[in-house]
């Protein structure tokens, strides 16, 4: 049973990395980049991106839709056509699955989910040793979601006013746009997914609060993983109190972190859609 994946983006795109990337070469299954030239295969998983019309022309073929992101909100319309051509639609999140099912009522249609998962392999490096003078956090994302940190950084402004020495590394696409004026050091690195394990783990805390609102709701939390991955712990930096906790406890490496991450191995991703082929 021949599997395609079609990825929306590059492998340095996080979602396609942990989407089609990790979990074809987990699979021994083909990836090819959404608007390329595909292979005859038995079935098609389209990450995100999809072309109806070559869909409609191979009905003779799987298709799977993967989805990270409620797609249907903003293309009401290409979804309602697309789920009569296709076998299923595998989600990011439950809840990612469950917005779909009401939005659409489908009940023929299949929706499955299979969680945001890592290759351990990517991530080497872990963080070492205590926190030094400078207590030093992290963000990483697409610069569009830089928006998730405007409550936290009133905590970072709190936390320096009252004597704890710390800074902010920003870690995404936009380095060159600054954050603004704040009386704690704020850095800007350029994403780039071959220093994405180096760059977090050379930090103390992992600065993630989740997106506001309705999208944060039904996003992964992939992003915790990856810190937690090299060796991070993370927090949302919401409250004051639990945020002082962290920084003292970082210095002495005391904060908590999974035990266990294998749940979050991508090879348990391969094995499920291993399943959806090979049983559909």
């Amino acid at each position: 049973m021949s599997t395609v994946f079609v990825a929306a983006g590059p492998y340095s795109w996080g979602s396609s990395r942990m989407r089609a990337y990790w979990v074809a070469e987990k699979m021994g299954a083909a990836v090819v980049q959404f608007g390329r030239p595909l292979p005859d295969a038995d079935t098609y998983v389209w990450q995100k991106s999809f072309d109806l019309d070559f869909i409609k022309a191979h009905q003779d073929k799987r298709h799977y839709w993967d989805v990270c992101d409620p797609i249907w909100w903003f293309s009401p319309g290409d979804v309602e056509e697309l789920v009569h051509w296709i076998d299923g639609v595998v989600c990011s999140t439950k809840a990612l699955a469950a917005d779909l099912r009401e939005w659409g009522g489908f009940a023929d249609l299949p929706i499955m989910t299979i969680d945001d998962r890592l290759d351990f392999a990517h991530f080497p490096i872990k963080r070492t040793g205590d926190a030094g003078v400078t207590t030093r956090f992290i963000w990483y994302g697409v610069a569009v979601n830089r928006v998730s940190l405007a409550g936290a950084m009133i905590n970072l402004a709190r936390l320096a006013a009252n004597g704890y020495n710390i800074a902010l590394t920003v870690f995404d696409d936009q380095p060159t746009v600054p954050m603004g004026k704040f009386d704690f050091p704020v850095y800007h690195i350029q994403w780039d997914v071959a220093k994405e394990n180096a760059v977090i783990a050379s930090h103390d805390i992992a600065l993630l609060p989740p997106y506001p609102g309705a999208w944060g709701w039904v996003k992964s939390k992939n992003k915790h993983v990856t810190a937690w991955a090299c060796g991070l712990p993370v927090t949302d930096g919401i409250e004051y109190d639990v945020l002082t906790d962290m920084v003292e406890q970082a210095k002495t490496g005391q904060c908590w972190m999974p035990d266990d991450l294998s749940g979050f191995d991508v090879a348990l991703s391969a094995r499920e859609w291993e399943a959806i082929v090979c049983h559909s």
